[in-house]
């Protein structure tokens, strides 16, 4: 396995470009590209592979594909239905969800179909429905007219779907009329004018969001191939549903945006979530009609024939035909060519950065894998099984309770709801990989029956539990199937150190010190992308078996004024803002494609691990750098800011807990105008500025994290109450939880360096007694001294290139750790160097990269090698002398005897290839 993660890594670290390769103008950089640290680059020795990027040389796919004989051929074909209806003799679950849809569906076709037909205005031009329909039930008067009629065609999609899945259950007719009767109610898109939002190019469509309009022609198109072959549709009406409305839907997906940039853009072809949900529905229209020229476009893409797009055409519904499909012989944007390729999951995890967002895009890229499956296409092998990537980042990023920080638009999520363990089960089918079945079999998804929740109007009620037959329309995944299903049982969790370093997620996770559980830090870098924050160089931290330093996640569906207040601001996260401005990022309208920031370091450990990440685009003329140390037992941060004008600095640190501290605090709020961000407050408090070293504790009950700010430039600590954190349901219906921000504040000053210690150890007496720090920009380096129960442990970062010496410690590194007991190192980290060296004890490597040596709990000692190309560590520590040599694998378990040599000064030295490590342990012991 660790062979296997390098032979990407040469990939990845070429996707992974420096800001200078980027093309970054002098004039955006300003003073801060001369102003950044000139020790801080992109090597990438210094950077550790994990699994998260691993080649899938050995994942096995289960079954085959097959070519379906006529309809249904989409989510289900006989074959499935067959297997369904004998799921219905044995599964009292598959039962009782059979019976709540047919209440449901009962209920809606004892009502009559209330769409009217098509109108003309007075000049005899057909209107927009939704200027003629009715109001929607319970929602009298208050909707636009694009609102309005998307409640209907939402509503009426997802009977559709839900008609069709009972009709190939039960064979009732009834539920295939009424499933006809409405398609043909809405087969009259040629005359239903256009939308006054309708925009092509804006992704306007006919229901508002093209997303929208994607939405619900996966389930029209599925519930129509589900009734198909009801004598209850003529020819004629299969002709009609096909040129009336599936396929002049799925042309809104397909018709030509920004032509004059690429002559296959398209809303289809967008690398988002929405794309590939458009080109999923596409296919699965295509298929559903026998649409050969739909199918061909949503696999292979589109071109244009158009020179040039312009109103009135970008504006015109249904949209005209200003396109041709590719094909597999002459390819342009498509699900093969874009959604199931590096381009769109990138470093091991879908493109946008949201986790929200990558389950999203899931839901989507498994409704294309399954239609396809049964046209014999195998999307699931597709690539080297690149799908399996979308399914392995959530539970890679996953807090140990299987929840998902908020990161970017995200709100805290919970990998058992919603329609996750739908597709998860879909996962295990195909790859059978035991982790899934911790989301399939969760208890709280397996605690069935559920009670009954009520939705939107418009939305039926439906049980609480993740896996009914039909999902809702805003994420339509295929039906579960795993009713009664005799499997293994999910195999413990394990939350291994990952690193994604495409779209910038860096995971160190290491045991609490305490036994209570670990800790998971996670770094935010890399460049901004859709669904992104200002964000960079934002840290997430569970500790203290909970989320310590959350991430503020986001309002959705985006109406809520608290995401441009609050969420979307740079102080929300638990990052660095200059001069009260937000960074740069997506949504900025110069500097978005050049704000960006790179990894530098990245050294996983089993007991500590250091990482460093840095950016000079996100704010013009600063440099920022932050470099952080884990341990069981606190976190500790260097945060450098750089520049040649003097700023306003705020750290900001979102840490949940009473905070309670001998600094005196008083209220005083920030003077008008206030700044976003700084304006969601509820309160403000503050102290007075000092240079002495002060600390806040954060208390929830028992659990208590406290942060010690080291002495140094004159800083002001501010708490700021009632920033929020988004843990609850979409559209903002739960309660939000808070975390007071306490903001540390140095002004008017040029560069400095803020130095911090968060000590989670939990016990009752403080693990961290002390904090000093060293260095600074002109010194060259920045250094922390942790005074510690057991001894003095050194946190260090060099701003330009070594050799450096402070307090003990002797390195050429970019970044390094040190843990000592009675002042003997027993643990070092090198983090991009050659050498370290603190008193007798010293790592060295034959060329710069990564190594480490670090004592476990029980004694016994690992020497890592964790660059991706080999290296001769040298290693002087005592404590080693006497104890046996193991090669290690990827698990930790001793193997062979390792080829472990020694120098003339007695220095244990090794060769160890990319990767590897060896275990030292006391005679007769062989155990970590």
């Amino acid at each position: 396995m660790r062979v296997r993660l390098i032979r990407l890594w040469a990939l990845v670290a070429a996707l992974s470009v420096s800001q200078a390769a980027l093309g970054v103008p002098a004039a955006f950089a300003g003073d801060a590209a001369a102003f950044a640290p000139s020790a801080v680059s992109t090597n990438p020795n210094n950077i550790a592979p994990t699994v998260a990027t691993a080649p899938h040389e050995d994942v096995e796919v289960f079954g085959k594909p097959r070519m379906s004989v006529g309809h249904p051929n989409t989510i289900w074909d006989e074959e499935d239905i067959r297997q369904y209806k004998q799921m219905l003799k044995t599964s009292a679950e598959l039962r009782q969800q059979l019976s709540e849809l047919e209440k449901r569906m009962d209920a809606r076709i004892g009502e009559p179909i209330d769409i009217p037909p098509p109108q003309k205005g007075s000049d005899g031009a057909w209107l927009y429905p939704g200027n003629y329909f009715p109001d929607f039930p319970g929602r009298q008067h208050t909707d636009d007219p694009v609102r309005k009629f998307s409640w209907f065609f939402d509503r009426d999609s997802e009977a559709i779907d839900a008609l069709g899945i009972l009709y190939a259950l039960t064979d009732n007719e009834k539920y295939a009329r009424y499933a006809r009767d409405l398609l043909l109610a809405y087969a009259n898109l040629p005359r239903y004018g256009a939308s006054p939002s309708i925009m092509y190019r804006w992704e306007k469509g006919l229901t508002g969001q093209i997303l929208e309009d994607s939405l619900d022609l996966e389930l029209l198109a599925r519930g129509y191939d589900l009734i198909y072959n009801t004598p209850s549709l003529s020819p004629a009406d299969r002709k009609r549903i096909h040129d009336e409305l599936l396929q002049p839907l799925a042309w809104v997906m397909l018709y030509p945006t920004v032509v004059e940039q690429d002559p296959s853009a398209r809303f289809a072809s967008m690398l988002n979530n929405r794309g590939a949900i458009g080109a999923a529905a596409v296919l699965l229209a295509g298929y559903a009609t026998d649409d050969q020229e739909l199918v061909n476009a949503a696999l292979y893409g589109t071109r244009t024939t158009l020179a040039k797009n312009e109103a009135p055409r970008y504006k015109q519904f249904p949209p005209p035909k200003d396109w041709v499909a590719a094909t597999a012989d002459n390819p342009s944007k498509g699900l093969l060519t874009l959604y199931f390729t590096p381009e769109a999951i990138p470093g091991g995890m879908w493109v946008e950065g949201s986790p929200g967002y990558s389950l999203y895009a899931l839901h989507g890229l498994v409704n294309a894998a399954e239609a396809a499956w049964r046209h014999g296409i195998d999307l699931y092998r597709y690539n080297d099984s690149i799908l399996k990537y979308v399914f392995d980042f959530p539970l890679l990023i996953a807090y140990p309770n299987l929840r998902i920080a908020g990161e970017n638009d995200s709100h805290l999520l919970w990998l058992s709801q919603l329609y996750f363990p739908a597709i998860y089960e879909y996962g295990y089918r195909r790859y059978r990989d035991p982790r899934y079945l911790a989301i399939i079999d969760a208890p709280d998804e397996r605690g069935f029956p559920a009670t009954k929740t009520g939705g939107e109007p418009g939305q039926k009620a439906v049980t609480s539990r993740s896996r009914p037959l039909i999902h809702p329309w805003l994420a339509p995944a295929p039906p579960p199937f795993m009713f009664n299903d005799p499997h293994e049982k999910a195999p413990p969790l394990s939350f291994p150190n990952v690193n994604f370093p495409t779209v910038g997620f860096g995971v160190l996770r290491t045991p609490a010190s305490n036994g209570s559980g670990i800790a998971n830090l996670t770094l935010s870098y890399g460049p901004t992308v859709s669904h992104g924050h200002p964000d960079r160089l934002h840290i997430d931290l569970w500790a203290l078996d909970d989320i310590l330093m959350p991430s503020p996640g986001v309002q959705f569906p985006y109406d809520n004024p608290l995401d441009v207040k609050w969420h979307w601001t740079t102080l929300a996260h638990n990052t660095l803002t200059v001069d009260e401005q937000s960074q740069h990022w997506l949504s900025h309208p110069v500097q978005k494609e050049r704000a960006r920031a790179d990894q530098t370091v990245y050294g996983p450990g089993e007991t500590f691990g250091v990482q460093r990440a840095w950016s000079d685009s996100v704010y013009p003329g600063v440099a920022l750098d932050r470099a952080l140390c884990l341990t069981g037992d606190y976190l500790a941060d260097l945060f450098g800011a750089f520049s040649r004008a003097p700023h306003k600095y705020d750290l900001a640190w979102h840490i949940r807990g009473a905070p309670t501290s001998s600094l005196s605090f008083a209220v005083s709020p920030f003077p008008a105008p206030v700044p976003n961000g700084y304006n969601a407050f509820a309160e403000v408090r503050q102290a007075q500025p000092t240079a002495e070293t002060w600390s806040i504790a954060f208390e929830r009950g028992e659990r208590s994290a406290r942060l010690i700010a080291a002495a140094g430039a004159t800083r002001q600590p501010i708490l700021g109450l009632g920033g929020v954190y988004a843990d609850s349901l979409p559209n903002g219906k739960g309660v939000n939880s808070t975390a007071p921000t306490l903001i540390e504040r140095r002004d008017e000053i040029a560069s400095t360096v803020f130095g911090n210690v968060l000590d989670f150890s939990g016990g009752k007496s403080a693990y961290v007694k002390s904090v000093t720090q060293q260095g600074g920009f002109d010194d060259g380096f920045g250094l922390l001294r942790i005074e510690v129960t057991e001894g003095a442990d050194l946190c260090f970062a060099s701003y330009r290139p070594g050799p450096h010496s402070a307090s003990g410690l002797e390195t050429d590194a970019l970044q390094a750790l040190v843990r000592t007991t009675g002042g003997t190192p027993y643990s070092l980290y090198l983090g991009g160097g050659k050498f370290l060296r603190v008193g007798d004890a010293a790592i060295r490597r034959s060329e710069e990269g990564l190594a480490s040596i670090e004592r476990t709990s029980n004694g016994a000692y690992i020497l890592a090698n964790p660059s991706p190309g080999p290296a001769t560590v040298t290693v002087n520590l005592k404590a080693l002398r006497g104890l046996e040599a193991f090669d290690l694998d990827d698990k930790g378990k001793p193997g062979r005897k390792a080829a472990v040599g020694t120098t003339d000064a007695g220095e244990t030295s090794v060769r160890l290839e990319a990767g590897a490590r060896v275990g030292f342990f006391p005679s007769g012991q062989s155990k970590l």
